[in-house]
């Protein structure tokens, strides 16, 4: 889908410094947050599929009590599925993927908008005097990624401090 963008992207008629401003910071950046989202959704799959092929097989495992092999094999699983589960949980892969996914989609949308000149844009006679409002709404959207996921982080901070804390003193 963004190579269609790309490639819709170099036919309209804008200036230099419009097309500098759309291969830069919006493709960019499109391009940049997909390969992030691909690459968490992939850690994601891959540590949620150990996980739970390693849970299911644990009480598999125990009940067949063969031999010191299998007691090797079964602490060998334990252990993966524990690391991959405090993995995900530690580095937030799912809820990285979701929002990355979701800046893409909304990057996408409004280059859609854009080069349709559709919605918002449906004033204008051409792209070169609607890109001014594209890239407010190309900026405003990167600047809600920025915000939201700060407030985020702060959030979880907050949460992990409260949970910490004890509930008698002293």
């Amino acid at each position: 889908m963004i190579a269609e963008l790309a490639s819709l992207a170099q036919h309209i008629q804008v200036s230099d410094f419009q097309r500098e401003f759309l291969d830069v910071r919006w493709l960019g950046q499109l391009r940049w947050m997909d390969r992030r989202a691909r690459s968490n959704r992939n850690y994601h799959y891959a540590l949620r599929l150990i996980t739970i092929v390693g849970s299911v097989s644990i009480p598999a495992l125990v009940g067949l009590n063969l031999s010191v092999e299998m007691n090797q094999a079964i602490f060998a699983v334990s252990l993966a599925v524990a690391l991959s589960a405090g993995l995900d949980e530690f580095f937030r892969f799912g809820e990285r993927w979701r929002h990355y996914r979701s800046t893409t989609e909304r990057l996408q949308t409004e280059g859609w908008r854009f080069l349709q000149l559709s919605d918002s844009y449906a004033p204008f006679a051409n792209h070169s005097q609607a890109c001014t409002l594209f890239s407010e709404r190309v900026e405003a959207i990167l600047e809600e990624d920025t915000d939201g996921y700060f407030q985020r982080a702060v959030s979880q901070q907050h949460t992990r401090k409260r949970q910490k804390k004890p509930l008698m003193p002293g």
